[in-house]
């Protein structure tokens, strides 16, 4: 039974708190990532967190979940940490993706080092270096016999 504010008292009763364990939000922000953010959690202190499917973005690896925007705060492993007592937004962190460019003389001869780039890092490439007898370099192709783009 409810005893409410508006109820009389006939007679000596004991009553008793009655309390609801306090809630907390866990959001989630994408940070520029495509897509829809996982959905907010409400949970309650040390209880643990369910898994989110992480974002992807074209160029760049998923990092982590920080409660920093750009990342210079503590670091969030949903597998492990349990929640917090307070409401809080987790910012998503990602990393630019590195690639090896080699260069292949296609016939010709000489040496050429291979090139290292970031995704979204505007670098040259490297002056050609080959010879080929008989032949004048155009440019690089993605394919030995210019059917594909080329630069």
């Amino acid at each position: 039974m409810e005893f409410l504010d508006s109820n009389t008292v006939t007679a000596d009763i004991t009553l008793y708190a009655k309390c609801t364990e306090r809630t907390y939000s866990l959001e989630f922000d994408l940070n520029g990532a495509p897509g829809i953010p996982p959905a907010t959690q409400i949970l309650t202190k040390d209880s643990a967190i369910s898994p989110v499917q992480n974002p992807t973005w074209e160029g760049y690896t998923f990092e982590d979940w920080n409660v920093e925007t750009r990342g210079q705060g503590e670091y969030w492993d949903l597998n492990t940490r349990t929640m917090d007592p307070q409401n809080t937004i987790l910012f998503a962190q990602r990393s630019p993706n590195h690639y090896n460019v080699k260069f292949d003389a296609n016939g010709g001869t000489g040496t050429m080092d291979n090139k290292d780039y970031t995704y979204g890092e505007s670098k040259p490439l490297f002056e050609n270096k080959y010879t080929r007898e008989g032949y004048i370099f155009k440019g690089w192709s993605l394919g030995k016999r210019w059917c594909c783009r080329f630069f």
